[in-house]
């Protein structure tokens, strides 16, 4: 199994089908992090970074805040849920997203500020367009201190911050 699996599209435009979607599906079936992308952007550099992100319902995303960036997702298939934290890791927000055929939830996000989120598929994929600010810059987010520091903690932390108070 490997890490998150990251492709990249080139060219002058770019465009996905659902057969590259299905092949992502089943590349974050078995990756180690259990989650696949599709880079739209030319390059890391690039001003404004585009992805069609794959996850599946075994992927751990820990609380982290973007400092200078805000993003936004457009969910396309599965169910997942955004959670917001307060600076002592209480859940603030649960905002609940859906794909257009999966029922009444909103199916688009946008985050303005630098408040320390997590995502969580709750089906066995979510599938989301992500938009936010080049360039990438690895490590360019904060970990709050109140994040448990093991996979194993982490999921017993998101799904107790899953349940309704």
């Amino acid at each position: 199994m490997t890490g998150a699996i990251v492709r990249q599209k080139t060219g002058p435009f770019v465009s996905v089908s659902l057969e590259e979607i299905d092949d992502l599906k089943q590349t974050a079936r078995t990756a180690e992090k259990r989650r696949a992308r599709i880079c739209l952007h030319p390059a890391n550099e690039h001003t404004l970074h585009e992805m069609l992100i794959v996850l599946h319902r075994e992927t751990l995303i820990a609380p982290h805040r973007h400092l200078t960036k805000c993003e936004s997702f457009l969910v396309l298939e599965g169910l997942l849920t955004i959670l917001l934290f307060d600076e002592i890791g209480a859940v603030a927000h649960r905002v609940q997203l859906g794909g257009p055929s999966e029922g009444t939830r909103p199916f688009m996000y946008r985050l303005n500020e630098p408040l320390w989120h997590s995502v969580i598929p709750e089906t066995e994929f979510a599938v989301f367009h992500e938009v936010t600010q080049g360039p990438f810059v690895d490590g360019e987010w904060d970990h709050p201190s109140w994040c448990p520091d093991t996979p194993d903690r982490l999921r017993t932390f998101l799904d107790a911050a899953m349940r309704p108070n």
